[in-house]
């Protein structure tokens, strides 16, 4: 296990930092998986009553990343990058992303994103609570203050979390037509928005979702139901599944 790259931590390629944690641990198993993938298993075992096998969870903040699970099982690629959904290209004319690509997801949907798209208005000069909330210190625009604005009323902050909803909405629509999902849920920061973010991404996704005649009602865009620490409960899954269940293929 080593490090391919990094858009969001100030982490070098190939640190092999597995080698690094065996050696620091040498006398307890160490397990090595991607977070929103842990966060996508534990997530999928919540749902268990629902018999929902096939799921998508996006872990929405700094970043965008994602874990998929197809049959119950974790999918990892051929190189473990599977998931790595906030670098689809929603935008071919988009803002240049870290990893070298245009109009990636996380480019257009993170927390990030966000706040860019409320300065942005405040550049132009709209008028909006935002700017009486900072101050005019656009250090102070943060995640918090936008949905503070949001649920006053105030029209940018809700046309920065309606585009930035539709940018999320565009790319879950993109995974579940692809592989066929019965559910994505959504974690992380920017799920504080609550309704103001999920309530238009359900619609988005409602209208643009591909679905079977006759198949049950599904969920498209809502909360995780896990509490605490979703990568850890997600990880201590996987190794219980590892140790009373080699031959289901966990690793």
């Amino acid at each position: 296990g080593y490090v391919v790259k990094s858009t969001v931590l100030p982490v070098a390629a190939d640190n092999p930092f597995y080698s690094q944690l065996r050696e620091r641990f040498p006398h307890v198993r160490v397990l090595l998986e991607n977070q929103s993938s842990l966060c996508a298993y534990a997530e999928q075992d919540f749902q268990a009553e629902t018999g929902f096998n096939h799921l998508l969870y996006m872990d929405i903040g700094i970043g965008i990343g994602a874990g998929i699970v197809l049959d119950g099982r974790l999918i990892r690629g051929a190189d473990g990058l599977a998931g790595e959904i906030g670098h689809m290209t929603i935008d071919l004319d988009g803002p240049k992303c870290p990893c070298g690509n245009r109009g990636c997801l996380e480019r257009l949907a993170s927390v990030p994103a966000l706040i860019q798209r409320a300065i942005a208005g405040l550049l132009a000069g709209q008028e909006t609570r935002v700017r009486t909330l900072c101050g005019g210190d656009l250090n102070r625009v943060d995640l918090a203050l936008i949905r503070n604005a949001a649920l006053a009323g105030d029209a940018l902050s809700l046309e920065a979390i309606g585009e930035t909803a539709r940018a999320l909405a565009a790319g879950i629509v993109s995974v579940l037509n692809l592989l066929n999902l019965q559910a994505a849920v959504l974690g992380g920061d920017l799920l504080v928005l609550g309704d103001l973010l999920l309530d238009p991404i359900n619609r988005f996704v409602s209208a643009h979702v591909l679905t079977a005649a006759g198949v049950p009602d599904r969920r498209w865009g809502y909360a995780a139901r896990t509490v605490g620490q979703p990568a850890l409960a997600g990880g201590a899954r996987l190794l219980l599944d590892q140790l009373l269940f080699p031959e289901s293929g966990c690793r």
